[in-house]
């Protein structure tokens, strides 16, 4: 039978991302991904601005919206566009960090006699960070983008549309934009798909008093947190989107907010939302499940071995059935905390952070519905 063997390293070469800003910031010059994600919102938006000031749309006039009045650009400027980087560039670093915890808290163990870890990572890794991704998307965003958003950004008279420079340039930046959300989406598709796998080679080995409160598995839990701040600020662009358009077009707020296109998306969104929390660990959650009840069995097994010996036990002189009643309040202990084994890679602080990144949303959706109802 074989032994079972701890999982070794994960190497920290893996995850360097085939992306031309994980491979020259990250990789190369070595900055964090804080500063990395500054340098980049910094570098993009820069030329925005400085164009804004020489056509003199800061401000707003009766007949053009101002960059400083824009509402929606401020949403996708303090929040939007440095969440999608911060996340993008946190990725790679943020796999690594979850299978060396995960190795750190012994939870993986070989089953079996499969591949190493280093080489079951280094396959993922060329996936993940294949460059193929990087040239589909590239030209994806560079054709579709300015066919779709040239035709909606000449709609509106705002600071979009004060010049021609100006005008261009926002569409190349939301060319970048696409591209690098595009692939985002990739790589999270992938570490979830990737995440299964792992769990479907390594046995779990629940720590069951592991001070995460998940038995050692809140790293994954983590990851599904991480992404659901994402989406959450994904949802918030949205509904400021539907602001934005209420305010330039003049109409009542609760006109857009009530639209069924936005009223579908609302609905996707919250049936969606729990599936890509629950997706990351799935397989994980059916490794625990799997582990418990196997160790459940190996009691309720053994518990029917002592039982089965206690008519013999009664006609017997000796101390032979205070030993079997002790082996079989042993037992019964053992089975209490058996049945208290986690099942879910994830703690309750995990699941209260995911759920209201997820609603603020929702709430900021119903909130001018909830109070034109009470005006009337």
């Amino acid at each position: 039978m074989p032994t079972k063997s701890r999982i070794k390293n994960v190497e920290p070469e893996y995850f360097s991302g085939g992306d031309p800003f994980n491979a020259i910031l990250i990789k190369r010059f070595g900055l964090d991904k804080f500063l990395s994600t500054a340098i980049i919102v910094l570098i993009l938006t820069t030329p925005i601005y400085i164009s804004a000031i020489i056509n003199d749309v800061l401000q707003s006039t009766s007949t053009r919206i101002g960059l400083l009045d824009d509402f929606v650009w401020w949403i996708y400027q303090l929040l939007f566009i440095p969440a999608t980087f911060l996340f993008f560039l946190w990725m790679p670093e943020g796999i690594r960090e979850i299978i060396t915890k995960l190795k750190e808290n012994n939870v993986l163990t070989n089953k079996g006699t499969p591949k190493p870890l280093s080489e079951f990572m280094r396959e993922f890794d060329k996936y993940f960070s294949h460059r193929i991704w990087s040239w589909i998307y590239t030209i994806l965003a560079g054709i579709f983008v300015p066919l779709v958003a040239i035709p909606v950004h000449k709609t509106f008279q705002t600071w979009e549309t004060s010049s021609t420079f100006i005008f261009y340039y926002t569409i190349f930046f939301w060319v970048i934009f696409t591209y690098v959300v595009l692939l985002l989406a990739t790589r999270i598709i992938l570490t979830i798909i990737w995440f299964n796998k792992l769990f479907k080679n390594y046995r779990v080995d629940v720590r069951v008093l592991h001070p995460d409160g998940a038995g050692g598995l809140s790293p994954l839990g983590s990851f599904s947190v991480k992404v659901g701040y994402l989406i959450g600020i994904y949802g918030l662009s949205v509904v400021a989107t539907s602001y934005y358009g209420a305010s330039i077009t003049e109409t009542p707020l609760t006109d857009p907010l009530l639209g069924p296109v936005l009223i579908l998306l609302i609905l996707v969104y919250l049936m969606s939302s729990p599936i890509i929390f629950f997706a990351p660990i799935g397989t994980a959650h059916a490794s625990m499940l799997l582990a418990k009840n196997e160790l459940i069995t190996q009691i309720s097994d053994q518990f029917e071995i002592e039982t089965q010996k206690i008519p013999l036990a009664l006609k017997a002189n000796d101390d032979t059935l205070k030993r079997i009643l002790a082996k079989i309040e042993e037992l019964r202990q053992l089975h209490k905390i058996a049945v208290d084994f986690p099942v879910w890679p994830f703690n309750t602080a995990n699941i209260i952070r995911f759920f209201s990144s997820i609603l603020s949303p929702f709430a900021l959706w119903i909130l001018p519905i909830i109070i034109d109802i009470l005006r009337k």
